[in-house]
């Protein structure tokens, strides 16, 4: 791949060395809701992606199905459309990364803003030689005969047998060598219809193959793929002006066509008709796929054919991914073609590849030959070891796959190049790789000889450890009589909050060695007469009246401006400004208990119903700030949160009276519902005053409760574990947990509110926090639903059947089963 700076990595690269720090901080870029990605299970709308799921990832013309390595959602209110008619239309943010051959079939990538001013002649990639992997597993007769069956077969209600019904001689001959070919037995009888007309009707045991295609084909190779849009055209296609037609009333079938279309290298669209037939209104779809070889294969950027204009974002979001590959397939408005993620990290990676070159250049002999290398060690850093493994270490051997690895502890490579600047001369770059998690980080920092670094995402380490790592560059000095230069560290990250040592270093202390380079904001705020704020795209507009450089990176999000404009929608004003706008934020002082949730897959945004007869799972937190959740456990496995009630000040009888029954009467028809309610177990104690523990009042109101189970010590590390393990579980495409976007203070907690606080150490940088979740508003809610997700999944008992009361196995309960010395009222 070729690598092209932005503004901001040329700025960095091209710094002076005498400086410790260079520092670049930004934002990244993206595509619009109605982006379509392809998965293992087809085509599936980028907005409703669920994290974990393979999409189709591109590379060098060859396809393979992976997991991308981040899911990222962010605002953004309008991005770039570039529309060449017919033949494409793509919308994207404007530092989205496009891929691209130019007029010399060389292959670049451009972000979308670039490709506005200049699109020149480029064809963006649309095809690709089928998917690697082990294929469908059908065999090439078995395809063409699934192919002929979804055309023409019949299956009757009964009797178990395929039938076809043909009048055209060239079906009847095609089908008879088919089912040869297969080794089927058939019976074949002539039939007169009530018009006079004679047809050829063919009858067979079923195959095993559905009627109609289905998304096993998306992993079929160049061949496979080939063999069934060959067979097509002898059933419902034709050939119509330099392209083949393929015609069908099932919509499935003709994404499928289309799809395996572009596997084979061919270019394909789909178009729709309404054909009225007797009374009922059949919607037709025809596949149009251009003949190999054919120009319309070749899908172009140019000047006198594309309209490039602004459109606003239907919901206000942006979505993209971090893929190892670096470019992934999609599908807008029925085109597929292929688009590109970004991101800082690679410039980082690259300024390191630069900075080795202007290493000394030192003569050794190795295996008894002399040798003229230019050696450097590099240390490359970030806060955890799944990211750094998952993240950092693919983003450098996505761009450096030569790099010799050895991934026993520690990690390191070595990366040996020919010089760019001078011949005969080997750039040699030792690397090291560590996360700065690890408790034993400081005594690894203390025995390191380094030329430089990488810290990546920077902001998330404790400013103490960078120091301490700086004082360790300059001591690789591995050639006798040689001494070799030092670098400075490089470093990159989002725009963190105004209290990290980023924000002091940045816009406080401003030190002389230590350079800052901030890429431009992805959008910029505007105001209504009314006060109210949007976002438009920094396109380049308001470079002449402010001296703001357009967005950079556009071209590497599928979805362009959108990107970021879909992160705005319903966004935390300080996601905003950190993320998108590239300022600094003012978020809460604290790490999130829950890193794994997004807002954006596990809140529902539609209406969430209760399904009557399963039973209604309840958390509930006591005291003087009560909270109860209430949720049910569908039968598809996915826990739906469906309400919550909160409360400060009151006691457990006024809670109940006044909050939880009449919502629990109005709207899920209590006492008659099936429930149970997990609470703390601390509710058993007795107040002093009344002598009547929350777990016996809440259950003298007819609500059944009882203490979660397994928490002796209400064990806190129990309970986020629970919760931890259902934010990463999915069923069937679908984030196992589902809130509704009435539970403002669940999901504001879940954002981030919900936190572990920082302490206050007296050490400069040095960030600890509390071995437990603060106790704040936020708390109480979600100690709740703690105790409900702990109850409905380690109780024994599978809550996503409907049951009788209770949602339990036995018929009778006692007043002793909910820890009452007294009957149920």
């Amino acid at each position: 791949m070729t690598y092209n700076a932005s503004w901001t990595g040329t700025a960095m690269h091209m710094a002076p060395l005498d400086v410790e720090y260079k520092c670049i901080r930004g934002p990244v870029g993206c595509l619009p809701r109605e982006t379509e990605v392809m998965t293992p299970g087809g085509w599936v709308g980028i907005g409703e992606y669920v994290e974990g799921t393979p999409i189709l990832q591109w590379a060098d013309g060859a396809c393979r199905f992976g997991v991308p390595r981040k899911y990222i959602v962010g605002a953004c209110e309008e991005m770039l459309r570039f529309d060449c008619g017919r033949h494409m239309s793509m919308t994207v943010t404007e530092n989205h990364r496009v891929p691209l051959y130019d007029r010399r079939g060389a292959f670049c990538v451009k972000s979308a803003w670039e490709l506005a001013m200049r699109p020149s002649r480029h064809i963006v990639p649309v095809a690709w030689g089928g998917v690697s992997g082990e294929g469908c597993g059908l065999g090439e007769w078995e395809l063409r005969l699934w192919v002929a069956t979804a055309a023409d077969g019949h299956y009757p209600k009964r009797g178990g047998r395929c039938v076809f019904c043909f009048r055209r001689e060239r079906k009847v001959a095609r089908l008879e060598m088919l089912l040869g070919r297969c080794g089927i037995r058939f019976a074949r009888r002539e039939k007169r219809r009530r018009d006079g007309a004679v047809e050829t009707e063919f009858s067979f045991a079923r195959t095993g193959l559905p009627k109609h295609l289905d998304w096993r084909l998306a992993s079929c190779s160049r061949r496979e793929a080939e063999v069934v849009v060959d067979e097509m055209r002898y059933w419902d296609g034709l050939y119509d002006a330099g392209y083949d037609r393929f015609s069908t009333t099932d919509r499935a079938d003709a994404e499928i066509i289309q799809f395996l279309a572009h596997s084979c290298g061919r270019n394909a669209t789909i178009s729709h008709y309404d054909d009225r037939r007797g009374e009922n209104l059949a919607r037709n779809y025809s596949v149009h796929i251009a003949r190999a070889g054919s120009a319309k294969n070749r899908v172009g950027f140019r000047g006198d054919n594309l309209e490039v204009s602004r459109v606003a974002t239907s919901d206000g979001r942006q979505y993209c991914f971090e893929t190892d590959t670096g470019f992934f397939v999609v599908r807008q408005e029925g085109r597929i073609f292929v688009t590109g993620n970004s991101g800082k990290s690679v410039a980082c990676c690259w300024d390191l590849r630069l900075m080795a070159e202007k290493q000394v250049i030192a003569e050794v002999r190795e295996d008894g030959q002399a040798k003229r290398i230019k050696w450097s060690k590099f240390l490359v850093g970030r806060h955890s070891y799944p990211a750094l493994t998952a993240t950092t270490i693919e983003t450098w051997l996505q761009w450096f796959p030569q790099t010799v690895m050895h991934m026993s502890s520690p990690m390191t490579g070595r990366l040996e190049l020919p010089s760019m600047e001078d011949s005969g001369v080997t750039v040699r770059i030792d690397l090291v790789f560590y996360a700065f998690e690890s408790k034993n980080i400081r005594n690894d920092l203390m025995s390191l000889e380094l030329s430089g670094a990488f810290m990546n995402e920077a902001s998330q380490i404790s400013w103490k450890l960078i120091d301490e790592m700086h004082g360790r560059i300059g001591r690789f000095q591995p050639v006798k009589g040689v001494k070799l230069r030092s670098f400075p560290v490089v470093m990159d990250t989002n725009p963190p909050d105004e209290s990290n040592w980023w924000y002091r270093k940045e816009v406080v202390e401003k030190p002389d060695k230590m350079l800052f380079f901030v890429q431009p904001p992805a959008l910029l705020t505007r105001k209504r007469p009314d006060g109210t704020v949007y976002y438009v795209d920094n396109d380049g507009r308001d470079f002449e009246k402010f001296g703001i450089r357009p967005a950079e990176n556009v071209e590497n999000l599928k979805e362009g401006f959108y990107y970021w404009h879909k992160q705005t929608v319903g966004a935390d004003p300080d996601k905003v400004k950190r993320l998108i706008l590239n300022q600094f934020g003012t978020s809460v002082e604290g790490r999130p208990v829950y890193p794994e949730y997004n807002d954006e897959i596990h809140c529902r945004k539609s209406e969430i119903k209760y399904q009557r007869g399963l039973t209604l799972l309840m958390g509930s937190d006591f005291g003087r700030t009560p909270a109860t959740v209430i949720a049910q456990l569908g039968m598809d496995g996915v826990l739906y949160v469906l309400d919550e009630v909160t409360a400060e000040n009151m006691s457990s009888d006024q809670f109940i009276e006044q909050l939880l029954r009449p919502l629990l009467t109005n709207k899920y028809g209590f006492p008659n519902c099936p429930h149970i309610n997990f609470g703390d177990p601390a509710g058993q104690n007795y107040n002093e005053v009344v002598s009547v523990s929350a777990i016996e009042t809440f259950n003298r109101y007819g609500i059944r409760t009882k203490a979660a189970p397994g928490l002796k010590n209400n064990e806190f590390q129990i309970r986020i574990d629970a919760v931890s393990r259902l934010l990463r579980r999915s069923y069937k495409g679908v984030a196992a947990l589902q809130i509704g976007e009435n539970c403002k203070m669940l999901r504001k907690g879940f954002n981030g509110y919900y936190c572990y606080r920082k302490l206050r150490t007296g050490v400069d940088g040095d960030e600890r926090y509390t071995p437990e979740a603060d106790k704040n508003r936020y708390s109480h809610v979600h100690d709740a639903f703690q105790y409900l997700c702990v109850g409905a999944f380690e109780n024994g008992v599978d809550y996503s059947l409907p049951t009788g009361e209770l949602g339990m196995r036995r018929s009778q309960y006692s007043a002793e089963d909910f820890g009452c010395d007294f009957d149920l009222v």
